[in-house]
């Protein structure tokens, strides 16, 4: 397989010292092909370092494979994304991403770009629009600009996404379109993903799809395997076919942070009033903040071993919330039905009956 930079609105020093951290390992196998000078079956070893804090996400990913052959590839690749809401259904940001690839003998390649996007939700739907410039370097040594333009839709429904996107690219002299869609399922402990895509224009050859399982073991372990076929880029390296099957092994979270979604309560009262009840062990404060308020976080009141509650007025419904803790770090409790919050994350879900 090959880095690949990631860009829209849809679209890881010391650990203890980055918040919002997730920092993990996978050792596994991999049958595939870089570019037309390697290819077969190669060990792999991939670092992965993900962090938020405040608006701002991003993945830093880096991996090494060494071939039956005794050859070697190794990727490096970068995503992230800054997104700011400027009302309950409408959120404009900045998406960046880059990658390096380089193969044993000197054969490297690298891209980097990015720039701003506007995003729309309407209840299950989210629409985008992204743009980007940047540069890249071949694997001749050449180096040009890249630009691109991304217009996408993605619906999130119970534990489905489903996900399109139109991309028209501008390399050098190449100009082409590629139209991607995919579909995902999450239940508990296993998320199943597949994707396809087709091109249009220069660097057009056969269409592409991907097929994608994570099952996660208990906190510390998961299982990732994936197969399928990805096209030709701009830089030179040759579309082909691949399979990988690893073991994902986390090595520090932050106790506190975005992974730790703490467990939930939720009482109807009346009048419209909802008491909310979570459990932030670590958490010096808490503030809740949802539609209903335009997503101005809330504070909320510490009540003993661990645990935050607040009264909500909310009308009847299906409505959107997460957990500000310690006025830095997004949390969604554990337990509570989620959604996309539109912005590239996930929020809560609350249901309100009408009385």
């Amino acid at each position: 397989m090959r880095g690949a930079l990631i860009l829209g609105a849809f679209v890881m020093t010391a650990p203890a010292a980055l918040p919002a951290q997730d920092v993990s390992v996978l050792v596994g196998g991999v049958s595939a092909r870089y570019a037309d000078s390697v290819s077969g079956s190669a060990g792999v070893v991939d670092g992965r370092l993900h962090m938020t804090r405040g608006p701002t996400t991003g993945t830093f990913d880096a991996s090494l494979a060494k071939f039956a052959s005794g050859e070697w590839a190794t990727q490096l690749g970068l995503q992230g994304l800054s997104a700011w809401a400027l009302n309950r259904s409408d959120a404009l940001g900045v998406a960046f991403g880059g990658s390096v690839n380089a193969l044993q003998g000197g054969v490297w390649s690298s891209t980097v770009a990015g720039g701003p996007f506007v995003a729309r939700s309407a209840g299950p739907f989210t629409a985008s629009v992204a743009a980007a410039v940047g540069g890249a370097r071949g694997v001749d040594s050449t180096a040009f600009l890249l630009g691109m333009l991304t217009v996408g839709a993605r619906y999130d429904g119970g534990p489905w996404r489903i996900e399109t996107a139109a991309t028209g690219n501008g390399a050098d002299t190449l100009r082409f379109l590629d139209w991607t869609g995919g579909v995902t399922w999450h239940q508990r402990s296993i998320v199943l993903a597949a994707s396809a895509g087709v091109r249009a224009g220069d660097l057009r050859g056969d269409p592409w799809g991907q097929v994608r399982l994570e099952a996660t073991l208990n906190a510390a372990l998961k299982i990732e395997a994936a197969v399928g076929s990805y096209p030709q880029d701009v830089t030179g390296f040759t579309g082909g076919r691949f399979a990988t099957l690893g073991l994902r092994v986390g090595l520090a979270r932050d106790r506190a942070g975005l992974r730790t979604r703490p467990a939930v309560l939720v009482e109807p009262l009346r009048d419209g009033r909802v008491r909310i009840t979570v459990a932030l062990a670590d958490a010096k404060s808490a503030a809740i903040a949802g539609d209903w308020n335009d997503w101005s976080p809330a504070p909320m009141s510490r009540t003993g071993a661990g645990r935050w509650t607040t009264v909500i007025q909310v009308l009847p419904g299906v409505h959107r919330y997460a957990i500000l803790v310690d006025g830095t770090r997004w949390t969604v409790p554990q337990g509570a039905p989620q959604a996309s919050d539109g912005f590239g994350g996930e929020a809560a879900l609350l249901v309100v009956p009408e009385a």
